[in-house]
């Protein structure tokens, strides 16, 4: 089993409703179990600054799933949560990257493990400290 850190975000209301719908896919899914989540909390969007603002939380869960399955199970949960692809930065229904995955760094064309924003985005960095 696997230790994972996973970052879930919508700026797209019901937010609530999104972020919600995600975990509760993810937690329930076989192969899956949650060891830990932070609160939800609110952020200013980063790159595109003309959109609502966000709501955040960071799941920490113990999983079967390769980083390749996990990350393909998790594009299907944005998809089956309504998210559209039209525009990368803009406002979105959902959002779930993989942030940290066991201690491993892994580089491919569709995935980075440790995801970029640990090092970008300061509300990230303050929802893993919050996880201890």
């Amino acid at each position: 089993m696997s230790k994972v850190n996973i970052l879930l975000g919508s700026n797209t209301e019901p937010r609530n409703k999104y972020i919600q719908q995600a975990f509760n896919r993810i937690v329930e899914t076989e192969g899956i179990s949650l060891l830990s989540k932070t609160p939800v909390i609110e952020t200013n969007p980063h790159g595109v600054k003309d959109q609502p603002d966000f709501l955040n939380q960071i799941i920490f869960i113990e999983t079967i799933m390769t980083p390749i399955e996990l990350l393909k199970f998790l594009k299907s949960v944005e998809i089956d949560t309504g998210r559209s692809f039209e525009n990368k930065w803009g406002q979105r229904e959902i959002d779930l990257d993989i942030l940290t995955y066991d201690n491993i760094r892994y580089e491919t064309d569709i995935l980075t493990i440790p995801h970029h924003q640990i090092q970008t985005r300061p509300f990230v960095k303050e929802l893993l400290e919050m996880m201890g």
